[in-house]
């Protein structure tokens, strides 16, 4: 079973003097990090015994939120103006499509779940989501899951932003050559 926690390692101080939250989980005895994009001064932390590695977080504000693992694929489009059609919200999804992609095909991975939140002017929020039953950066395949979803946006007064995560990405598998 895991265990999480968040903590600040003392070797990671920065040059200006503070140090990043990271989010430790153990499993298996072994613990890995995260980094968050919490950054504490000397005055929120405490030193912990000799020979530790790490520190004890004193500032309530870390220690009372729930941090949040960072979404490692994700893509962002601000729009000038609303949008308030289906060809605008497809040219969206398409540009974000294409970004996320390139970035997944040069990693070597793939998309499994994605997620659409779109921020109205209004203060509303939209969403859709889609899910593959294997990893693809295809952006063809992945734009005709989210079209078949894209009548349920209602952007009423306009879309002020696109917010595309990819919360769940996978190892591509690259079929093997003939020979």
């Amino acid at each position: 079973m895991a265990t999480i926690s968040a903590t600040i390692l003392k070797a990671d101080k920065r040059g200006n003097g503070t140090w990043n939250v990271k989010i430790r989980v153990w499993h298996n005895k072994k613990p890995a990090y995260i980094d968050t994009a919490h950054h504490l001064g000397i005055k929120q932390v405490t030193k912990k015994s000799k020979g530790s590695d790490t520190l004890i977080i004193k500032d309530n504000f870390i220690l009372d939120s729930p941090l949040q693992i960072p979404v490692p694929f994700s893509e962002r489009l601000a729009c000038m103006e609303p949008i308030k059609t289906k060809t605008g919200i497809e040219i969206a999804i398409q540009k974000m499509l294409e970004n996320m992609c390139k970035r997944m095909q040069s990693e070597g991975k793939g998309l499994r779940t994605g997620i659409l939140t779109g921020y109205r002017i209004d203060g509303k929020v939209v969403q859709i989501a889609i899910g593959t039953s294997g990893a693809t950066h295809s952006v063809s395949h992945l734009f005709k899951l989210f079209q078949l979803k894209i009548d349920q946006i209602r952007p009423a007064l306009g879309i002020e932003l696109f917010v595309l995560d990819a919360p769940k990405v996978d190892d591509v598998e690259v079929p093997q050559e003939e020979m």
